[in-house]
C-alpha cells in the first residue's frame, strides 16, 4: 500500500499503468475508489495516481477542520514527493475544486485540467441544505446512518446501492466519521467563490456534468465562459456520480478532449512571420551584447569581491583596512585600472539598458526581474560613494581613507552608513545571481554548488562584520577629541564650498542617470507603438489562442508576450538551449543558426531540425514543437541521447490478453487471482523477451510489447510472429 509523505502527513495511493502522469483526486467523503470504472480504461494511456486526500480512505486523518487550499497544497507536495514536474488531472466534485484551486496558482505544474462535477464556488441553496442535513445526521446518528440517509442512497449510482460493489463501497465509506465528514464539510463552506479567478487558467481545460446534477451542473457554463481554453460535456442521463452512470460515454468525451489537446499539440506553434532581412543581424548583435556584458560584469565582479575582502580586514582593526586599501588602490587607480573598472562599469549599464530597449516582451521569470531591478538601482547608490571619495580625491586632494570613511558613516552620517550597507548586499546579490545563472550551464557546477555559496556567503558576512567593527573602533577613538582633530585635518576634509560642488556633482550625475533611465523606456514604448502599426507576425495555438509580436522578435519573446509557459534557464541568452523547438514546418525559409546558436545545438548533438527559441527570428511562417517542459532545469540543456530528445521509428506492436478473464477472476480468491497474474505475466515476458521484444506495459490481463525497435518494422514484424508462437506454446505448457 504505497504512500507519500506530504506536509508531515502520509497520502495513500494506488498507481497503475505507464506513459504520461494522470492525477485522479476523489470527492467528498470517496476514496480513490471512485474512479474504479475508468481506471484500468485510463492505465492504458497514462501512468495513474489516484490518491485519497487527507480525512479520506486509508490516508492520514489530521485535527481538521480543512480547506481546499489545503487539499491543494496536499496535491502540489504528492507531486513534489514523487519527482513529478507536470501532470494531467482529472478530479471528481471536490476533486474538481482542488484542481481548479491548483490550476490558478500553479498552472506550470500541469499539461490539462478536467474536471467531473465541479463547482467553482462553496455549495449554496437547495444544494447546501442537502450537505447540512448529512452532516446533522452524521453527528448526531453516524456514518452508518448517513449511508442509508434518504438524499444520501439516492445520490449514489445504482451499482453502489446494490450489487458485487456495494458492499466494498460500504467498507471504504464506513471509514470516514463524523468529524472527518465536519472537517470536510468545512472545506466546502468555507471556499472562495472563484470566478473572478478562472481567467488564470492557462491550460487546456475540460468540464463534464451529467445532465440531473442539479447543483454543480450550473458551473459549467461558467468555466466555458471564463476559462481561456475550455471545452465542457453535458452527458445524458447521468447525475453526480458521472463514470459510474455512463462510463462509456464519459470515457468517449474525454478521449476526444485529449485527442484534440495533446501535449504536443498544445505546444505546438504555428508561426506567421513577415519577411525580414533583420533577424540575423539582430541576433548577431545581440550576441556581441551579452558577451559584452558577461566580460564587463566579471571585472566588476573582480573589483566587488576586492572592495570586500578589504571591509573584511576590519576584523583585525581600521589600520589593517587602511594597509589593505594601499593595495586595493594600488591597482585600481592606477591608470590602466581606472581605465578598466570606469568603461566596464559604463559599458555595462549602457548594455544594460540596451537590452531593456530591446526587449518585445516584459514576460520574465521573477528571478531575471530582480536581476534587472537590482542592476539599475546600483548605479543610485553607487554615484553617491563615488563622488564622497574618488572625486572628493581628485578635485581637493581629499584622502578617502578607512579610517575618515568609517568615522563619517559611523559616527556624523549613519544613514548614509545604512545606505551604502543596503547597497553592498544589492551588489553583492546581483553579482552573485548572475555569475549563479551563467556557471550553472556549466556540467561541472551542480557538484561545487553547495561550496561556492558558502563562499559567497561567507565573503558577505565577513565584510559587514568587518565593516561594523571597524565603524565601532572608529566611534571608540573618535571620543578622544585629539584624535578627531588630527584625523579631519590629514583627510583634508572638503569645506562648506567644495561640498556645495560635490554635491552638485552628484545631484547632475543622478538626475542625468534617471533621465537616462527615463528616456529608454519612453523610447522603448514608442518603439513598440511603432512596431504594432508596422510589420508584426501571428502566432497561432493549439486550441484557439493567437499573439501578436512584432517582427525581429524571437520565437521565446513570442511565447512569453502570449503568456505560453517556454523553458528558458539561463533567460534567453542562447547558453542553456532549454529553449529548444523542433522545426514542423517553415524551415526551408528560416536564416541559418548564428555562431553561438550553432556552437550550443553541436555541443547537445541536436537534430538538424532542432533551434534554439531564444536566437531564432523568423521571417516566414514557422511551426515549432517545445522539447522540454516549462519547468526544466539546467541538466536538461546538457547533450542527451538521441531518443531522449524524441526520434519517429517504425515498429511492430504485439498486444495480448486473456480471453474470458473477468470469469475466471470472478471465481476466483484476490490472492489466487494475483498468483495466476503473475506466472502468466512471468511466462509471457519470457516469451517476448527471448525473441527480441521489450515489454511495453502490463495493464490488467493485457500485455503491450515493442519489436523492432533497433532492428527495424520489418524484422520486427518476424520477431512479433515469433513471439506470438512462442506465448502459445508457453500457456498451453502452464495450463498444463
Amino acid at each position: 500500500m504505497p504512500k507519500a509523505r506530504v506536509n508531515g502527513i502520509d497520502i495513500h495511493y494506488i498507481e497503475c499503468g505507464e506513459g504520461s502522469p494522470l492525477l485522479l483526486v476523489h470527492g467528498f467523503q470517496n476514496s480513490h475508489f471512485t474512479f474504479r470504472p475508468i481506471i484500468d480504461r485510463l492505465a492504458g494511456r497514462f501512468r495513474v495516481l489516484a490518491l485519497d486526500l487527507r480525512g479520506h480512505g486509508d490516508s492520514d486523518n489530521p485535527a481538521g477542520p480543512y480547506t481546499i487550499q489545503t487539499f491543494a497544497d496536499d496535491v502540489l507536495g504528492f507531486l513534489d514527493a514523487l519527482e513529478i514536474e507536470r501532470a494531467d488531472y482529472l478530479g471528481q466534485s471536490m476533486g474538481g475544486r482542488t484542481g481548479t484551486t491548483l490550476a490558478i496558482q500553479h498552472p506550470e505544474r500541469l499539461n490539462r485540467l478536467m474536471l467531473s462535477a465541479s463547482s467553482c464556488g462553496p455549495p449554496s441553496g437547495a444544494y447546501r441544505e442537502m450537505f447540512d442535513e448529512q452532516l446533522a445526521v452524521a453527528q448526531s446518528e453516524g456514518m452508518e446512518a448517513l449511508l442509508e440517509f434518504k438524499v444520501r442512497r439516492d445520490e449514489l449510482p445504482e451499482s453502489l446501492r446494490e450489487g458485487p460493489l456495494a458492499g466494498e463501497y460500504k467498507e471504504r465509506f464506513l471509514k470516514n466519521t463524523p468529524e472527518t465528514f465536519a472537517d470536510t464539510a468545512n472545506a466546502l463552506f468555507t471556499m472562495p467563490d472563484l470566478r473572478d479567478q478562472l481567467h488564470r487558467i492557462s491550460v487546456p481545460t475540460w468540464v463534464c456534468h451529467g445532465e440531473n446534477d442539479a447543483g454543480p451542473i450550473a458551473f459549467s457554463e461558467v468555466y466555458r465562459n471564463n476559462v481561456p481554453d475550455c471545452a465542457t460535456s453535458i452527458i445524458p442521463d447521468a447525475g453526480h456520480s458521472v463514470f459510474w452512470d455512463q462510463p462509456d460515454a464519459f470515457i468517449a468525451q474525454m478521449e476526444q478532449f485529449l485527442e484534440k489537446k495533446t501535449p504536443s499539440e498544445a505546444a505546438c506553434l504555428e508561426m506567421r512571420f513577415m519577411t525580414s532581412d533583420a533577424p540575423a543581424a539582430a541576433s548577431s548583435i545581440e550576441h556581441w551584447r551579452r558577451r559584452m556584458s558577461l566580460a564587463t560584469g566579471c571585472v566588476l565582479f573582480l573589483f566587488l569581491i576586492t572592495h570586500l575582502l578589504n571591509h573584511a580586514l576590519g576584523l583585525a582593526s581600521l589600520a589593517a583596512m587602511d594597509a589593505g586599501r594601499f593595495w586595493f588602490l594600488g591597482f585600481w587607480r592606477s591608470a590602466p585600472g581606472s581605465v578598466l573598472f570606469y568603461s566596464s562599469l559604463i559599458l555595462h549599464t549602457v548594455l544594460a539598458m540596451y537590452g531593456l530597449f530591446n526587449r518585445r516582451s516584459l514576460r520574465m521569470p521573477l528571478w531575471e526581474a530582480a536581476q534587472i531591478i537590482f542592476g539599475l538601482s546600483i548605479p543610485l547608490f553607487m554615484i553617491s560613494h563615488v563622488v564622497g571619495t574618488r572625486l572628493a580625491h581628485e578635485w581637493f586632494g581629499t584622502v578617502d581613507s578607512y579610517t575618515r570613511i568609517m568615522f563619517l558613516y559611523w559616527e556624523r552620517s549613519p544613514d548614509v552608513g545604512l545606505k551604502q550597507t543596503i547597497f553592498l548586499l544589492i551588489a553583492w546579490t546581483h553579482a552573485c545571481v548572475g555569475l549563479h545563472y551563467w556557471l550553472r550551464l556549466k556540467p561541472w557546477y551542480s557538484k561545487w554548488f553547495p561550496a561556492c555559496l558558502a563562499v559567497m556567503t561567507l565573503v558577505a558576512a565577513l565584510s559587514l562584520a568587518g565593516f561594523s567593527q571597524g565603524g565601532r573602533e572608529a566611534a571608540r577613538l573618535s571620543a578622544e577629541g585629539n584624535w578627531r582633530r588630527e584625523m579631519l585635518s590629514s583627510s583634508k576634509m572638503p569645506n562648506r564650498a567644495q561640498r556645495g560642488m560635490l554635491q552638485v556633482a552628484r545631484d547632475n550625475l543622478w538626475w542625468g542617470y534617471l533621465g537616462l533611465l527615463g528616456l529608454v523606456l519612453v523610447a522603448r514604448g514608442a518603439r513598440c507603438a511603432l512596431e504594432r502599426r508596422r510589420k508584426t507576425f501571428q502566432v497561432s495555438y493549439a486550441g484557439g489562442r493567437e499573439a501578436v509580436a512584432p517582427v525581429g522578435s524571437t520565437v521565446l519573446e513570442a511565447s512569453r508576450s502570449a503568456g505560453v509557459p517556454h523553458a528558458s534557464v539561463c533567460g534567453g541568452r542562447g547558453r542553456c538551449s532549454t529553449c529548444r523547438v523542433k522545426l514542423l514546418g517553415g524551415a526551408d525559409a528560416l536564416p541559418p543558426a548564428q555562431l553561438e546558436e550553432q556552437r550550443v545545438l553541436e555541443r547537445i548533438k541536436a537534430a538538424p531540425d532542432v533551434r534554439l527559441a531564444c536566437q531564432l527570428r523568423p521571417g516566414t511562417d514557422l511551426s515549432v514543437l517545445l522539447m522540454l517542459p516549462a519547468g526544466a532545469d539546467a541538466a536538461q540543456g546538457f547533450a542527451q541521447k538521441g531518443y531522449a530528445s524524441g526520434q519517429e521509428r517504425g515498429v511492430a506492436v504485439l498486444f495480448a490478453d486473456l480471453r474470458g478473464f473477468t470469469r475466471i477472476a470472478e471465481k476466483k480468491l484476490p490472492y489466487d487471482v494475483v498468483f495466476f497474474l503473475n506466472c502468466y505475466f512471468d511466462v509471457m515476458g519470457e516469451a517476448i523477451t527471448k525473441e527480441g521484444g521489450l515489454i511495453n506495459q502490463f495493464v490488467g490481463d493485457g500485455v503491450m510489447a515493442l519489436f523492432g525497435v533497433e532492428e527495424g518494422p520489418e524484422e520486427g514484424c518476424r520477431q512479433a510472429l515469433a513471439a506470438a508462437c512462442a506465448i502459445v506454446d508457453a500457456l498451453d505448457e502452464m495450463s498444463e
